[in-house]
C-alpha cells in the first residue's frame, strides 16, 4: 500500500453523502437552496435602491402587530366594483369593495375624502408607466370597468337610491391606458397579469408605490438559475427514494 494516499475531493464527498439522503429530504434541501438564492439576489438588487424606499419597505413588512380596518376610527379605503342594480326592497346599487393596504392609506374622515378613486390610481399608473406613443406592439387595452367606482366614490354620500342608479347609468365605463405593450401578447398589461388581472393589477401597483418595471435578467442570473435547475433535477432524481 502506498505511503501516501490521495484524499478524496471534499466537494465530491459531500455530494456523495447528500445523495444518500431520502428523495424527500433532497427535495426539501433544493427548496431551501432556491429560497436562499432568491433572498441573496433580492438583497443585492435592493442595495442599489433609494435608502428611503428600503426604509419604508422594511417598516411596512417588519411590524409586530397587524393592523386591520377596525384599528382606525374611520376604517379602510376601498375601490368599488361589480355594481348591480337592485329593485328590492327599494331601488339601490349593490357593489363589492376591494380594500387598499392600511399601511399605505386609511380613511381620515367619515366621508373617506382622502381615499383615492380607481380613476386617480389609473391616472398615476399612466404617469408612471405610460408614454405619448404606443410603440411597436401598440398600447394596452383601455380599462372598461371604471363606471362602478366612479359612481360610488363620487355619489354614494348622496344616498343609495334611484339617483345613484341614474349616475351609474350615465357614467362612462372606459378610461384610456397609455402603457405600451412590451411584446405582441401585452404580457405587461393589466389584463394579462395572472390572478392580478383587472382591478387587482392597479391596486397592487398602488399598494407598492408603483414599482419600477423589472429589468431583464443578467447573464449571471441566467447562468446561476440554469445551474440550479440542472443540479436540482440530477440531485433529486439520483440516489435512493
Amino acid at each position: 500500500m502506498s505511503k501516501y494516499q490521495v484524499s478524496e475531493c471534499p466537494i465530491s464527498n459531500i455530494f456523495h453523502q447528500l445523495s444518500n439522503l431520502s428523495r424527500t429530504s433532497r427535495f426539501i434541501l433544493v427548496i431551501v437552496l432556491c429560497i436562499t438564492y432568491y433572498c441573496v439576489m433580492t438583497y443585492i438588487i435592493t442595495e442599489d435602491d433609494d435608502p428611503q424606499n428600503i426604509l419604508a419597505a422594511s417598516t411596512l413588512h417588519n411590524r409586530y402587530t397587524i393592523n386591520t380596518c377596525n384599528d382606525f376610527t374611520y376604517g379602510c379605503c376601498y375601490i368599488y366594483e361589480m355594481c348591480q342594480i337592485n329593485d328590492s326592497p327599494y331601488p339601490h346599487l349593490s357593489y363589492h369593495k376591494d380594500k387598499l393596504d392600511v399601511y399605505v392609506i386609511y380613511s381620515h374622515d367619515i366621508l373617506r375624502s382622502n381615499c383615492p378613486s380607481l380613476r386617480s390610481i389609473i391616472n398615476q399608473y399612466n404617469q408612471k408607466y405610460g408614454s405619448d406613443e404606443c410603440g411597436e406592439f401598440g398600447c394596452c387595452p383601455d380599462f372598461m370597468n371604471i363606471q362602478c367606482d366612479d359612481t360610488i366614490h363620487n355619489h354614494i354620500n348622496e344616498g343609495n337610491d334611484q339617483t345613484l342608479i341614474d349616475h351609474f347609468k350615465n357614467n362612462s365605463k372606459k378610461i384610456p391606458i397609455k402603457v405600451s405593450k412590451i411584446d405582441e401578447s401585452g404580457s405587461n398589461c393589466w389584463n394579462n397579469d395572472g390572478f392580478l388581472s383587472g382591478i387587482p393589477h392597479f391596486i397592487y401597483k398602488y399598494n407598492h408605490n408603483f414599482p419600477d418595471p423589472p429589468e431583464p435578467l443578467s447573464w449571471f442570473e441566467i447562468i446561476v438559475r440554469g445551474i440550479l435547475a440542472v443540479f436540482a433535477i440530477i440531485f433529486i432524481a439520483k440516489g435512493k427514494c
